[in-house]
């Protein structure tokens, strides 16, 4: 589905294989400043979880909420069955994180650091291991294609959001952000978020910079790790910083002017697209997840 102002509450593990779907603007990167609710991460499209809020190119197109996870549901369930063909005994682990508020999820990032993961390879041999990788990832020399990359190409929905004509939608609606970035209304409303969180005692430009400086931080540590102590006080920090940007956000309407922008113009867009996006809609319909 499209980029959400939210991350994806949804991971799906398979042993030491996190599912890397393409999903959502290819890979959710930041290509412009999301709206800052508590949790933002990724590019905005006017949206939310609940269909009614959906923005009119999801609504145009048919996409739901819930599709991608649904979606990448099914290609762990299919890598699982796979595995067990081979004598491999997986459970397929849907680990649900809602965002219930910045008060305990912050950014999701050393605050999501404390759902823990256990590894089906954890207790494997050297040979257990080595079967085991062989069974997922597959080895193309040997012509075994591997039972997650089996899965994944056998998905409709991944196909779909790996195509020309997806990808290219994608590029469009990341230029229609950003040229509702540039509106006045926006730019007004992005400025009284930064005086607002300067107030606060966070001197950050806009919710990508502070998401960023949280999102610097915690992968610092992956490299120089911290200790118990250090790891407390930065989840503190993320909490606080995540409270402030949604507090300001709320102050300053920049989520209201962002998403009032933004959909103006995909109307617009739809209106001169619509033998492409039909097209699109054609296509969607067919590798719709079930």
């Amino acid at each position: 589905m499209l980029p959400s102002a939210r991350p994806v509450g949804v991971v799906l593990i398979i042993g030491v294989a996190a599912l890397a779907m393409t999903g959502c603007a290819s890979g959710d990167e930041p290509a412009t400043p999301p709206p800052s609710s508590a949790a933002s991460t990724t590019p905005p499209k006017a949206t939310s979880t609940t269909a009614d809020d959906r923005s009119p190119i999801d609504r145009y197109l048919g996409i739901e909420a819930d599709d991608a996870a649904t979606a990448h549901a099914e290609i762990a369930q299919a890598t699982s069955a796979c595995l067990a063909t081979k004598g491999i005994t997986v459970s397929t682990t849907l680990l649900l994180d809602p965002v219930e508020g910045a008060a305990t999820t912050g950014y999701g990032l050393f605050t999501g650091a404390d759902d823990a993961v256990v590894e089906p390879t954890e207790g494997m041999d050297a040979d257990e291991r080595a079967a085991y990788d062989l069974a997922m990832f597959g080895a193309p020399d040997q012509n075994e294609p591997g039972c997650l990359p089996a899965a994944q190409t056998a998905s409709k929905w991944l196909s779909f959001q790996e195509s020309d004509a997806y990808l290219a939608l994608m590029d469009d609606l990341a230029a229609i952000a950003d040229e509702a970035d540039a509106t006045e209304a926006v730019t007004q409303a992005t400025a009284d978020w930064a005086a607002c969180m300067a107030t606060a005692g966070y001197p950050y430009t806009s919710p990508v910079a502070a998401y960023r400086a949280v999102e610097d931080r915690y992968l610092d540590t992956v490299d120089h790790p911290v200790t118990d102590t250090e790891n407390a006080d930065l989840k503190k920090w993320e909490v606080d910083v995540a409270l402030a940007d949604a507090a300001c956000n709320k102050q300053a309407g920049l989520d209201d002017a962002r998403n009032t922008a933004i959909n103006a113009r995909q109307e617009e867009y739809i209106a001169g697209h619509r033998p492409v996006l039909d097209a699109l809609k054609e296509a969607y319909a067919a590798a719709k997840p079930q």
